[in-house]
């Protein structure tokens, strides 16, 4: 049987070290942070809170490599660590290896986690490799635990979208939308969404909001392609002319 190497330190040393990164980490003062708890680990090897702290802090820092190796050294540690195999996931989406995302969140699942931000990352993860079903429904198990969070939803319109749903994708746009109205992305997402089901009066609509939420961006979305680039059906062009957006063909 393993037994899971204890998550706190054998030493006061290490143990300061810890506190020390964790509120370094909390003002994401990244480089301080990594320093603090690379002391930790120099004062307790085994130390298997201060390697998922250094992973994550090395996460954020965008060392994505360094963090691997760190939630290496704390599966061994502590195998059934749901919170290491989450943070796996998402440093193999950064990688971006989406298979291996995967894998990590069904396992930290398997473990116990249960949390909007692990069904999310899963979901994102299917989406990368075109597994559409499998990426809604973690969407919808996400968005079910927490309500409040537009971005998700935005993300389970684009997925719809990409089927061709694109009356479903509306109503999770218009969800979005609900909660932060000045939700840009969300806003140009359903004004391609509009655009693919003919409906251009409204598609020009959603255009002008976005573009009067962000004026000095009007000529920042060249040509776009409706909403997920790969799987579109048909290219959409729009541009501006006098400020306004139009269709352009």
């Amino acid at each position: 049987m393993t037994v899971a190497a204890p998550l706190f330190a054998s030493n006061p040393k290490a143990e300061k070290a810890l506190k020390d990164g964790l509120r370094y980490e909390a003002s994401s003062q990244w480089k301080e942070a990594d320093a603090a708890f690379s002391d930790a680990i120099r004062n307790d090897t085994s130390y298997a809170e201060a390697y998922l702290h250094r992973a994550r802090v090395r996460y954020f820092a965008g060392d994505y490599k360094s963090a691997l190796e760190d939630t290496d050294v704390l599966v061994r540690l502590d195998p059934n660590s749901a919170n290491a195999r989450q943070l796996r996931g998402d440093i193999f989406l950064k990688l971006p290896d989406p298979r291996k995302a995967v894998a990590e969140f069904d396992r930290a699942i398997q473990l116990g986690a249960d949390t909007a931000t692990v069904y999310n990352s899963r979901a994102a993860a299917h989406a990368a490799l075109g597994e559409n079903e499998q990426s809604l429904a973690d969407y919808t198990a996400g968005i079910k635990l927490r309500l409040d969070n537009p971005i998700p939803i935005r993300e389970r319109g684009n997925v719809n979208a990409a089927m061709g749903r694109y009356s479903a994708a509306i109503d999770d746009f218009d969800q979005a939308i609900s909660l932060k109205a000045d939700y840009v992305d969300a806003i140009l997402d359903r004004g391609f969404a509009w655009g693919q089901q003919g409906d251009f009066h409204r598609a020009i609509q959603d255009f002008d909001r976005a573009l009067a939420l962000r004026p000095d961006e009007g000529r920042g979305y060249p040509s776009p392609i409706s909403p997920r680039a790969s799987r579109s059906r048909r290219r959409i062009r729009i541009c501006t002319w006098r400020g306004r957006w139009r269709w352009c063909g």
